[in-house]
């Protein structure tokens, strides 16, 4: 009796896997595409003027040439939050945030910006960076941050207070660990007490809009970066199909200048997220009240020095702490080279304001100091000193040698080109 042939019926049933499986990866490619096309549609805005000031470079040329790092694919992305309360008038984006994103090297630097920094914009009138949204629109606004940061913005993400809030919720609340509670009654009666908390939309939104700290800038910073990197973990941890689920969730609430594969990569990237590079930073520099408002006041040679490492993928953190000194270990000898009548002391108030130490104010020998000199004796002193000018705003910095002679280890002489503000 002959054996039946199987191999007929094997080959059978290969041909039948094999299609099944094409089958199922069509259906499953289709499924995918219609998916990215969603979403994409949902979260990606384009708006011509924004579009033309959007840079496609990868990382800041000006500062980069400078530094020893090698090139990588890092790429600055803007982030602009709008939590300001609707029964308040909107004076533009309180939090803004300019991150860089580096896949290769699994890193990822939030740099905060102040909102109310003064800059000269396009229409040549000083304005807070906040008022560039009101001003021009996001294309303003990103050039002013190129303008201040003088690195190259590839990308905006825009976030508003209802978009928080539903965003925080649709992917089942966020973590966060807390060294102060939160409770100002400016944002409303949610009380956020210290410690780990899980936290809904709400609950999420009167926490990024606090600033009743002691250091309201550097806390509401901090409390901040924590927030985006718990958001950004939802999208990073977990199966392919949460992370998904994740995305959809967000794309009715967050806009972006991204592409769906170029955030999806982005964040792909970066998983685990828990064993990537994180940074947080803040503008150095000090907040000042005067007639026209609260403003913040950059350090310029720690901000530069901050900028250069975040471009090198280093922790700018690090690089303020060794550009320039504490301001409250510094002390200032003021003298009034010009004549011009309570100089000295509107100068020392100034820099009080800024946190140094003025314990002599005087008149120079003489009134024939044309321009202002921020005058030091040691090396070290040099970087101190360049902050030093920034505020005083006019004047030049130069080394003691042997013609200056004073106890102090900065001195400022007031030139005829130096005007008090008012």
């Amino acid at each position: 009796m002959m054996r039946p042939d199987n191999s007929a019926r094997v080959r059978a049933i290969v041909v039948i896997a094999i299609v099944a499986a094409v089958v199922l990866a069509i259906a499953g490619g289709v499924a995918w595409f219609v998916f990215k096309t969603q979403v994409n549609g949902k979260m990606h805005f384009d708006e011509p003027e924004l579009t033309t000031v959007l840079s496609q470079s990868q990382s800041g040329e000006d500062l980069a040439a400078s530094g020893d790092a090698e090139p990588s694919n890092a790429t600055y992305v803007l982030v602009e939050g709008s939590f300001h309360d609707p029964m308040r008038e909107d004076d533009g984006p309180h939090m803004l945030c300019l991150v860089r994103v580096d896949p290769d090297n699994r890193s990822v630097a939030f740099f905060f910006l102040p909102h109310n920094i003064e800059m000269v914009m396009s229409d040549d009138n000083y304005h807070v960076l906040s008022y560039a949204k009101l001003l021009g629109g996001d294309a303003e606004l990103v050039t002013q941050v190129e303008n201040l940061t003088k690195l190259e913005v590839s990308h905006l993400v825009r976030l508003d207070a209802d978009g928080l809030v539903t965003l925080v919720d649709a992917i089942g609340g966020i973590e966060v660990d807390l060294e102060q509670e939160a409770d100002d009654p400016d944002t409303g009666s949610i009380y956020i007490p210290a410690g780990k908390r899980v936290l809904d939309g709400q609950q999420t939104l009167a926490l990024v809009r606090c600033d009743n700290y002691h250091t309201p800038l550097e806390t509401r910073a901090a409390v901040q970066s924590q927030v985006m990197k718990a958001i950004l973990a939802k999208f990073t941890d977990g199966s392919f199909f949460s992370r998904a689920s994740s995305v959809d969730a967000a794309a009715g609430c967050v806009q972006t200048t991204l592409s769906f594969d170029e955030a999806w990569g982005m964040v792909g990237a970066l998983r685990p997220i828990d064993e990537a590079q994180m940074y947080t930073a803040i503008v150095p520099g000090a907040t000042t009240i005067d007639p026209d408002g609260i403003h913040y006041s950059i350090s310029r040679s720690s901000f530069d020095s901050m900028l250069q490492a975040m471009d090198e993928g280093r922790n700018p953190d690090e690089a303020a702490t060794v550009s320039g000194l504490t301001p409250s270990l510094v002390k200032i000898n003021v003298k009034n080279g010009a004549g011009l009548a309570g100089g000295a002391a509107s100068l020392a108030q100034l820099l009080e304001s800024y946190g140094y130490q003025v314990p002599e104010t005087g008149n120079a020998d003489n009134y024939v100091y044309d321009e202002t000199l921020v005058v030091y004796k040691d090396e070290l002193m040099r970087p101190t000193a360049d902050d030093i000018l920034s505020i005083v705003g006019n004047g030049r910095v130069i080394e003691a040698g042997a013609y200056y002679d004073f106890e102090t280890d900065i001195m400022v002489i007031i030139g005829k080109d130096w005007t008090p503000k008012e």
